[in-house]
């Protein structure tokens, strides 16, 4: 009876083997199937064993070609572990496949699909496909496009301060610590993140406000913040000169103090009585909410604004306390929109005098009293455009009240109105007067909803992310991050005006060690993506090693091995336009291989640039001089030549009996039939020419071989499933590639047919 068994058992295992064809001729270093179990090569597999299967095979045509690893196993025996690509977080016992190539799975061994099979059981094959491109045996080449390169990154504040939004200098940032109740702190980076020669600059004797903006005047590098004087208890304007600031130098403007609202020492403080401040020209606006009144101080005269502008009253003043949590001004248009116990106006400066908006004036509108039943609710009146980026009006986020350029009433935009209502606007920081907008063109940006439970390890105050919604659309910007890393603790969003593709987010506790990274820290913002870095001063792309080397093999390992030639198709510019620069592994620029200005057609050679010297993950930075523009730059194309091994495929397979009852099994240990394993590789020619490969099988026996599963087999032939084909044209066969050998293992060369 066992004979009876192990025959029919060697008739099905021939059957399977018969659907993959083979040939008297091999390519040179044809395809190899590489079989371990616990990364030993096994002479015999028992159940549940995992085996490892690396194939590998050669390119064999040079030129543009579709390259094709196959994988396939007899399944009565064995079955895929993992589907999908191999991620070693989320999926580690996925495939492993060439970067950037396809996966496929068949069910019979000639048919493939990019989808997973419903039963992962009924898998016989998987193939990975990509396109290459060679210059001779082992030597590929690749054209790679560049990206634009963030030239300044996140970084964190002093450790001691809490910074609040940030000002624009000529070429630095400057932001000052808010709610300090004895000194103005100003702090001053760099655009690259480093500190300035004069890092901090302290006056003492004055209580900064709960959002402390800071104002830079570029004409004369003075920069002004609302304080209050603690030795009067008056609240008015600071100003600093920065125009000595290379040299380390800070000093007081002639007239560093002016007064704008006279009190008596020991009076309530700026951070609560007053509002935040907003600037419209040359004019910085506040509110005294204690009185009601509108303060107002000009940059050109270094004054308290004249015409009546200063103390203009808006109306009957609310709790001291209303200065923290609802008084807000918003200075948009040449016009000055505030909130002031519980409502909410527009103030018109140009008029003559000075009055309210509308014909006839305005009278603040109630802003209704269902969404101020908490303590803190208040958010700084938020501009909102029309879809074609003329004013619309100017918008309360809880109430959704609105008001346009009159003072009139206006339905706040149906898109805008929704998104609020589903997600409502995040109250508790906004309404200790600690958060502002910024806009830029069409899009305004702003520290999102509240966090949902979980979402922020600061609890559900506080914003995880940085939205941006589109006026133009009416709708979230299309291509943002609405999660850009690291916003945990956001105060503010501002658009350098001297780069609108940045934007600035401040938040709270930068000094803190024990954040995460970017927790808490000031982080420029591509305005367009919502990634984090900008780029300034010369624009540069970077070809990124991903594209330039990509990983063939399974571990990365000779991703490169030799470099031959850089060629740049610059498109509009000259080689005397662009500067090259190649970085190793480590981001750091390699000696000899900088700021390489490439021939006249755009080569460059780099058959002396070491691998040893580059390592496996370089990249190679180009940058566009003088007033080349990034838009330029980004029209640039890479044309890289280099040796690399030849791609992988790795697969993870268990053994597994196919008897249904262990009883069936003697003795204990379940019966596995031999598991036999091929690997193909095919190069098909996009131009004329044959597909050329190669194949090789390997059979590992297995355990208890005369037994066989008996009555699965007798009762049931189909229970025992055929090893599949690889999918390769039996067709004619002829020969191809880098070199023939006399004698080895199948090789195949059909009619170049293009398969899915």
């Amino acid at each position: 009876m066992a004979m009876t068994i192990r025959s029919i058992a060697a008739f099905i295992a021939a059957v399977a083997l018969s659907f993959i064809p083979t040939a008297a001729q091999a390519v040179d270093d044809p395809t190899t199937v590489a079989v371990t179990v616990g990364g030993i090569a096994p002479t015999s597999i028992e159940q549940d064993d995992q085996l490892d299967i690396v194939t590998r095979g050669p390119i064999a045509q040079i030129g543009s070609a579709i390259h094709t690893l196959s994988t396939a196993w007899s399944t009565q025996s064995l079955h895929l572990k993992g589907t999908g690509k191999y991620d070693a977080v989320s999926n580690p016992d996925g495939i492993i496949v060439p970067q950037g190539w396809a996966l496929q799975y068949s069910t019979d061994g000639t048919n493939f699909s990019n989808d997973v099979p419903s039963d992962p059981d009924t898998i016989v094959a998987v193939r990975s496909r990509g396109d290459v491109k060679t210059k001779a045996r082992g030597r590929f080449e690749t054209t790679t496009t560049g990206e634009e390169v963030a030239t300044v990154g996140s970084f964190g504040g002093t450790a001691a301060g809490d910074g609040f939004n940030v000002a624009f200098g000529d070429g630095f940032l400057l932001n000052s610590w808010h709610h300090d109740p004895s000194a103005l702190n100003v702090e001053c980076h760099l655009i690259d993140g480093s500190e300035c020669a004069d890092y901090i600059y302290t006056v003492s004797g004055y209580q900064t406000g709960q959002a402390s903006n800071l104002y830079f005047d570029k004409t004369t590098d003075r920069v002004y913040t609302y304080v209050r004087e603690v030795s009067s208890g008056d609240i008015g304007v600071y100003c600093l000169d920065y125009s000595d600031i290379g040299n380390g130098n800070v000093s007081n403007c002639p007239t560093a103090f002016t007064p704008l609202v006279d009190l008596a020492p020991g009076g309530t403080g700026f951070s609560v009585r007053g509002s935040n401040t907003s600037r419209y020209g040359n004019r910085i606006w506040a509110l005294d909410v204690s009185q009601g009144d509108l303060l107002c101080f000009d940059i050109t005269t270094n004054a308290e604004c004249g015409d009546g502008l200063n103390g203009f009253n808006v109306g009957a003043a609310g709790p001291t306390s209303d200065g923290l949590t609802k008084a807000r001004v918003a200075a948009w248009g040449g016009r000055v929109y505030f909130t002031v116990n519980n409502k909410m106006g527009c103030f018109d400066p140009t008029s003559t005098p000075a009055s309210l908006c509308g014909e006839p004036d305005s009278t603040p509108i109630d802003i209704p009293a269902a969404v101020y039943d908490t303590t803190f609710n208040r958010h700084i009146p938020l501009p909102v455009k029309n879809t074609d980026g003329t004013f619309f009006g100017t918008c309360d986020l809880n109430s959704r009240l609105c008001i346009d350029a009159n003072g009139a009433t206006v339905t706040m935009p149906t898109g805008l109105s929704s998104y609020l209502v589903a997600h409502p606007a995040n109250n508790k920081i906004a309404g200790q007067n600690a958060q502002d907008w910024a806009i830029s063109g069409t899009k305004m940006y702003y520290p999102g909803p509240q966090s949902s439970a979980g979402q922020n390890p600061y609890g559900t105050d506080w914003s995880s992310t940085i939205i941006c919604w589109d006026y133009a659309t009416d709708a979230l910007c299309s291509s943002w991050d609405d999660s850009p890393a690291g916003i945990y603790l956001p105060y503010t969003a501002n658009v350098d005006p001297d780069n609108p593709s940045c934007v600035w987010v401040n938040q709270d506790k930068g000094w803190a060690p024990y954040l995460p990274t970017y927790a808490g820290k000031i982080i420029p913002l591509n305005a367009a993506t919502g990634e984090v870095g900008c780029s300034f001063g010369d624009p540069v792309i970077e070809l990124p090693y991903s594209s330039v080397v990509p990983r063939m093999s399974c571990t990365g390992d000779g991703r490169v091995t030799a470099w031959q030639e850089m060629l740049l198709e610059l498109g509009t510019l000259d080689n005397t336009d662009i500067s090259v620069t190649v970085y190793d592994s480590d981001d750091v620029a390699i000696t000899g291989w900088e700021d390489l200005t490439p021939a006249i057609d755009g080569t460059i050679d780099m058959s002396t640039l070491s691998v040893e010297d580059t390592g496996l993950t370089p990249s190679i930075q180009i940058t566009g001089l003088g007033d080349v523009a990034i838009d330029e730059l980004l029209d640039v194309t890479g044309v890289v030549t280099f040796d690399a091994e030849e791609p992988e495929m790795c697969v993870k397979l268990v053994a597994a009996t196919n008897c249904p009852d262990a009883e069936m099994n003697v003795p204990g240990v379940p019966d596995v039939p031999a598991g036999i394993v091929e690997g193909a590789s095919v190069t098909t020619p996009l131009a004329a020419g044959s597909d050329v490969g190669s194949n090789e099988r390997v059979t590992i026996a297995g355990t208890n071989t005369g037994h066989l599963c008996a009555a699965s087999i007798m009762g049931d032939a189909t229970k025992t499933p055929e090893l599949a084909s690889t999918g390769f044209d039996p067709g004619g066969l002829a020969l191809g590639g880098f070199g023939v050998l006399a004698a080895g293992l199948g090789a195949v060369a059909a009619s170049r047919r293009r398969r899915a």
